[in-house]
């Protein structure tokens, strides 16, 4: 599960798909910043057995329903056997709000006698991107690859993953050891100190709960919760898998049974929905915006429509003025049942009676940081490499003599403003990365704040939502910012504009990680309330 909807958020959210949209593009006069209905069948089979049957039925413990993860849903002899003999090798074009904009192909089955483990997850998935200038195309491509043990609990024995950019390349591998998990990344050729971590609880349930699954023996009700390792939080998240519906429909001339599950990863607001029909998965959408569909090869790899700079942003019913002079901005904000907007003393939420929300955007400090959200945004990661020697550097030199945690993240912000070129389809993949090149769009400052703050002894974290890019374009544009704690709150800040404290145009929807917000994207609706509305 992991492997399309982590990655596919990752790629289509944080800069590997999404070049120029993402910054909301303010006017130059604002600052001086910037110079088929029905699835095709593809095979999907499970395979005679090849060369020994490792986790057969016999050497699989009897665990009880409360013990065993994956419930009645997979149960210990269904795992055991797909690990033995199941294989699937599929490909699905990739959707953005009704367009194709790439392909993924995922294969699971008996890894190569040279590989780890002993059986796979393959996935490769890219997404097809349109530059600044008309008719400049660039593709966005993940590799990664899943080993597991071919004995019982079958484990993650190692991880591999491969980020491709028109910015350059990131791979990790992660090694399972007795001690734990081992961490290797190397960003453009250049190898990152190794990272010890905590050992990791998943299995292959996390592959085989995606793309393994028989509808026929599913139920409405069944459920099950997967630990799976977060390459970005590098550590232990889960996905909670519930069957909702199992019917029977006409598939090529055949009746045959279709399941409807939903996948809801720890802290996030939408799930992911996947169709299966017999042991193959027809569908996998996330939200009402993203959707892979399953097609030939031929049929997943064509008739791509890249994604221009303004594919993702929401309308606005008319002018707001000037954002950065904005310090408090109220707004009608409309999204779909289930999708709870953060709240706090800088977004005020309050339900209308006709299912939209009234909005008050303040620039003033949010909500009490919890002592957990503190722990977590000093930790370095992958991503936020806050340990790499050249961001320890810079942010000793920045905070030195600052007298409150407030001047430290002062100085950040400016010197982030003030070093980094304004470049709208750069896609750096570590904080190290943003430092080196010193150039990057919204996505990059945001990078680059957190993990200079983080080594100055300041919890922060990225953020993401939609921002007003201003009266002369007059819309609501993808855009990434900073949060840091002050005085144990949690303040915004924008180092693409400058802003210490960013202004009321910023529409916090993702927190963290957190991007799932775009699987809704084009079912978000914003309207300003007329000046005598009393509400």
């Amino acid at each position: 599960m992991r492997h399309i909807r982590r990655r596919a958020l990752a790629l289509l959210a944080f800069g590997l798909a999404l070049p120029a949209c993402r910054c909301g593009s303010r006017p130059a006069s604002d600052t001086a910043l910037l110079p088929a209905e029905d699835a095709t069948a593809t095979e999907a089979t499970v395979a005679p057995d090849a060369g020994g049957t490792p986790g057969t039925l016999d050497t699989v413990p009897r665990a009880d329903a409360e013990a065993w993860p994956g419930g009645a849903l997979v149960p210990p002899e269904a795992l055991a056997d797909f690990v033995a003999r199941g294989t699937v090798d599929a490909w699905y074009g990739v959707y953005l709000t009704g367009r194709k904009v790439g392909w993924a192909h995922v294969e699971l089955g008996r890894a190569a006698p040279d590989e780890p483990g002993g059986f796979v997850a393959r996935l490769e998935l890219r997404i097809v991107q349109e530059g600044l200038l008309p008719g400049l195309r660039s593709e966005s491509i993940v590799r990664a690859e899943d080993f597991y043990a071919v004995e019982p609990p079958f484990a993650l024995v190692e991880s591999r993953d491969v980020q491709q950019t028109p910015a350059g390349t990131v791979e990790r591998v992660t090694v399972a050891t007795a001690a734990g998990l081992v961490m290797r990344q190397t960003v453009q050729g250049q190898a990152a100190p190794e990272r010890s971590l905590p050992p990791t609880a998943e299995t292959a349930l996390a592959a085989v709960g995606a793309f393994g699954l028989d509808a026929a023996r599913l139920r409405p009700g069944m459920t099950m919760v997967v630990p799976a390792f977060d390459d970005d939080d590098a550590c232990d998240e889960t996905d909670t898998v519930t069957v909702v519906s199992v019917e029977p429909q006409l598939l090529a001339g055949v009746q045959t049974p279709v399941a409807t599950l939903t996948v809801l990863h720890e802290d996030d607001n939408q799930p992911f929905v996947l169709r299966v029909a017999g042991n193959t998965t027809l569908e996998a959408s996330m939200g009402t915006g993203i959707v892979l569909r399953l097609e030939d090869q031929e049929q997943a790899r064509s008739d791509l429509s890249a994604l221009g700079p303004l594919d993702l942003r929401v309308e606005i019913d008319r002018p707001l003025g000037s954002p950065t002079d904005v310090r408090e901005l109220r707004l009608v904000v409309g999204v779909p049942s289930g999708f709870a907007i953060p709240s706090g003393p800088q977004q005020e939420i309050t339900p209308r009676d006709d299912g939209r929300f009234d909005v008050v955007l303040r620039a003033v400090p949010g909500p009490k940081a919890t002592n957990d959200e503190r722990e977590r945004s000093l930790r370095p990661t992958p991503e936020v490499d806050a340990d790499a020697p050249s961001i320890v550097k810079l942010a000793e030199e920045l905070a030195a003599d600052a007298a409150t945690d407030r001047d430290k993240a002062d100085r950040i912000v400016a010197w982030v403003y003030d070093n980094l070129r304004k470049d709208l389809s750069t896609n750096l993949g570590t904080a190290s990365q943003v430092l080196d090149r010193k150039v990057g769009d919204c996505t990059e400052h945001a990078l680059l704040v957190t993990a200079l703050a983080r080594a100055a002894g300041l919890p922060a974290r990225q953020v993401s939502g939609l921002i007003y890019v201003g009266d002369e374009l007059g819309f609501f544009g993808w855009h990434a910012w900073t949060q840091i704690t002050i005085d144990g709150r949690w303040v915004a800040v924008d180092a693409s504009w400058n802003e210490p404290t960013a202004d009321a145009a910023h529409l916090l929807l993702g927190i963290g990680d957190s991007t799932d917000w775009l699987t809704i994207i084009d079912s978000i609706t914003i309207s300003a309330p007329p000046p005598q509305d009393p509400r």
